[in-house]
């Protein structure tokens, strides 16, 4: 169990890394848009980073927990990745809407 532990962890730490980089370039694409959209967008990434800030908590707990809540807390963690993963997909979307994008 702690083999299969330690690969989850360190498949998570990897994602957050990859998200990192993508809400940076979130970030990046937000200051190529209008002030107003720019503003809206900022709120989007600043989810985003909330977001992620839960998960890398939710990570330390699984670390620390116990053998009988290690699937309580994975699959908490699990409910909170599907979460990332769907308001990324739409601020990456909504920027292709947005004033001042490119096109």
């Amino acid at each position: 169990m702690a083999e299969k532990r330690d690969e989850y962890v360190e498949k998570i730490k990897n994602q957050l890394d990859e998200w990192n980089a993508a809400i940076d370039k979130l970030e990046t694409q937000a200051g190529e848009l209008t002030a107003e959209a720019r503003q809206r967008y900022q709120e989007r990434v600043a989810a985003l980073r909330t977001k992620q800030l839960e998960i890398l908590g939710k990570l330390k707990d699984l670390q620390a927990a116990g053998e009988s809540a290690w699937d309580a807390i994975k699959a908490s963690l699990e409910v909170a990745r599907t979460e990332f993963k769907r308001a990324y997909e739409e601020a990456e979307s909504e920027t292709k809407e947005l004033p001042g994008a490119d096109e």
